[in-house]
């Protein structure tokens, strides 16, 4: 079974899944000092808008809330979007690589406690992990994160995705980080790997056995991320292959304005009404969207 935040679902149930995006993403310390740092009803308004978008124009059926403790997760804010869209919504734990003071002064094993104990028993709906390393490399916050991380996978069988750089390549690193700490390799998403507009990056990882995801997709950069991924299908990595937006539904500065409630409803759409296709007529299978979107996402967190 595989957990989400309104419940737990078996793995046909994903449906079509976009493996990392964001309802919101701020500072923890903001919003602890100031309650009305986010507004809720316009975070939930225009994250609603979107996510019934997605669902009822391309058929989407579950989101994978990529933001950690560390990003400002709210439990409570995606249960309500989730209920509120009809789009199932699978939360991470973990962290990013910005530094914390408990991860300066905190082993990685009493770390790994809280968040097995978050995984096991909170019903927070956590099915994914989460971990980055930028572009600064595997500091030493970093490789405590990530040493975390590894614990908890061993102790719940969660996949993981990796935010990493791909102008320095930093998720090669992160991964012997995380294989030599007895983390499945099978197990890992390295993500953002097409940041290049190359395909170099993730034909490296992908060798070495992990899934990649190819996201950070708008319409401007569409025709770059397709050459990406024909390079990567036509090199025989079809089957290890996610894509996704990243896009952030209400970043901070949604308290400054006043958005329309359907205005940009497109922006976690846009990988299937404009980047699919031109896979497609560009020479992939016409199923494409199911291999990237249902299969390769079930596969990955199943």
């Amino acid at each position: 079974m595989i957990n989400t935040v309104t419940g737990a679902i078996a793995p046909e149930q994903l449906g079509r899944t976009l493996i990392h995006e964001h309802i919101i993403c701020s500072s923890p310390d903001f919003q602890y000092a100031f309650p009305q740092w986010l507004s809720r009803e316009k975070v939930v308004e225009a994250a609603v808008a979107k996510l019934r978008y997605i669902a009822e124009k391309h058929n989407v059926r579950t989101l994978v809330d990529g933001t950690p403790i560390s990003l400002g997760r709210d439990i409570g804010l995606l249960k309500e979007v989730s209920e509120r869209s009809g789009v199932q919504i699978i939360a991470s734990s973990g962290f990013y690589f910005y530094p914390c003071f408990t991860a300066y002064c905190v082993a990685p094993q009493t770390m790994a406690r809280f968040l097995t104990d978050e995984v096991k028993n909170s019903g927070n709906g956590i099915s994914i992990l989460k971990c980055a390393v930028d572009s600064e490399g595997v500091t030493r916050v970093v490789k405590n994160y990530l040493e975390t991380v590894a614990i908890v996978h061993k102790e719940t069988g969660l996949p993981i995705f990796m935010h990493s750089h791909s102008g320095n390549r930093t998720g090669l690193e992160a991964l012997e980080i995380l294989t030599g700490n007895g983390v499945d390799i099978s197990k890992i998403a390295v993500g953002h790997v097409a940041d290049c507009n190359t395909a170099d990056y993730a034909i490296e990882l992908l060798k070495k056995g992990c899934y990649v995801s190819v996201d950070r997709i708008w319409s401007g950069n569409v025709a770059e991320r397709v050459e990406v991924l024909y390079e990567l299908l036509a090199a025989g990595f079809g089957d290890r292959i996610m894509v996704s937006c990243d896009h952030i539904c209400c970043p901070d500065n949604i308290m400054e304005s006043t958005p329309a409630p359907g205005g940009n409803v497109n922006s976690l759409g846009v990988i299937y009404s404009e980047l699919l296709p031109a896979l497609v007529k560009k020479g992939a299978p016409q199923d494409i969207a199911d291999q990237f979107t249902l299969r390769n996402a079930a596969g990955f967190l199943a």
